[in-house]
């Protein structure tokens, strides 16, 4: 039995390791030793709890009485705070009595209690129930001693991977995520955008790429503070985590401007009814220390693939939407600009223009979509080529 007492020490690790070191215990106890189990503190200064067993142990401690429990735990713990091996051969002591039916006539119990020690601090205890015909060898107490050592020792090697590895992971969590707001990171976005591009193709979907800005954000850093402006960011977060779906993304790109992607958008009312659960989400009152504060949001709005095909190009398009919702925050209808509005005409002709073959082959359907956004450009654009070809080409060689 591996016991520790009432009195919590170090509960968030207890918690957090707790499974992981009833198997590390198990896997370093011999496989023949009798009856054994892992106990851990309880928050009851005279209880323990069993985490792990072997042997008979399991059954015998589980049928215990409440009055055999207070009397077990008190000896556990007594042994806990006398942080030296403790050998009881007393036949009525209350470890010893639960072994009495494992015990033939003549023969005896010894219960060998060994303190485990973690980073120089008592944690539990070794606990070892013998029934012998004969006296027990002296050596058995002290490789038992040595026993509890060892495991003390390998828990302690035990807990130290376990926080480096746990430190590992906060450091790569931190690599891809925003410290204040807990939103992923720019460089999280540069490796998700182009994923969420190909899925979108893939899918014959568009995904929309939103830029937002909150309004007059730096008035409230001036007056406030900047903890306040960052109590604000945070909540602003918390929003934007209610208001999307588990396969959208929200980005903190620095200071209070946020990229979001928003997959799977069908039709062109899917999109406004986003942008209006966004719109609404982040427009209502935020509850300061201060005071409550109205904060409006600008949003820019460009959609894959109808808009540009290189995640540079769609970044480009939704700050330069941005800009101009934020140029019209005094009178405008919406709090977002869509940076090509016809692109949003073709989400309702995907079964038409947008998805005929004719236009479709042989590059593909963003070809086709990117074609129809510029074919009324095409000649002008011509026209300029040609006149600049001849040109630099006469100023070459003025006999071509």
């Amino acid at each position: 039995v591996l016991a520790g007492p009432g009195s919590a020490a170090d509960p968030f690790a207890q918690a957090l390791l707790a499974n992981k070191r009833a198997r590390a215990v198990k896997a370093l106890l011999p496989p023949d030793l009798p009856a054994t189990q892992l106990y851990d503190p309880d928050l009851e200064p005279d209880t323990v709890r069993i985490i792990a067993s072997g042997g008979e142990g399991e059954q015998l401690f589980s049928q215990l009485s409440p009055l055999q429990t207070q009397a077990f735990s008190a000896q556990i713990n007594a042994a806990q705070r006398s942080a030296t091996p403790t050998i009881d051969n007393t036949p009525h002591s209350p470890l010893n009595r639960l072994f009495a039916e494992y015990t033939p006539a003549g023969w005896a119990c010894t219960t060998f209690l060994m303190p485990i020690v973690r980073f120089e601090r008592p944690w539990a205890v070794l606990l070892v129930g013998a029934v012998h015909e004969h006296a027990l060898e002296p050596i058995l107490g002290d490789t038992l001693h040595r026993l509890g050592e060892l495991l003390g020792n390998a828990l302690a090697q035990f807990d130290l991977r376990q926080r480096l590895s746990d430190e590992h992971e906060q450091t790569a969590y931190l690599a891809y995520h925003d410290a204040l707001t807990g939103l992923a990171n720019r460089r999280f976005l540069d490796e998700e955008l182009p994923k969420a591009m190909a899925r979108a193709r893939r899918n014959s979907q568009t995904l929309a790429v939103i830029m937002l800005d909150l309004d007059d954000f730096k008035p409230i850093n001036d007056r406030w503070g900047h903890a306040v402006g960052d109590i604000l960011l945070k909540m602003l977060a918390e929003r934007l985590k209610g208001a999307l779906r588990e396969a959208d993304l929200a980005v903190r790109q620095g200071g209070d401007e946020f990229i979001l992607l928003i997959e799977g958008i069908e039709r062109k009312k899917h999109l406004y009814k986003t942008l209006d659960r966004l719109s609404q989400a982040l427009s209502a009152p935020y509850a300061l220390p201060k005071q409550k504060s109205i904060v409006q949001a600008s949003m820019g709005v460009t959609l894959f693939p109808q808009d540009g095909v290189e995640p540079e190009q769609l970044l480009r398009h939704a700050d330069a939407a941005l800009y101009i919702s934020k140029s019209k925050k005094r009178n405008r209808k919406n709090a977002w600009h869509i940076w090509n509005d016809d692109a949003t005409a073709l989400l309702d002709t995907r079964d038409e223009t947008r998805l005929s073959p004719a236009r479709i082959l042989p590059y593909g359907e963003a070809a086709a979509v990117l074609l129809q956004t510029f074919e009324k450009d095409i000649p002008a654009l011509v026209a300029g080529f040609v006149d600049f070809f001849y040109t630099e080409l006469i100023a070459t060689d003025p006999d071509a």
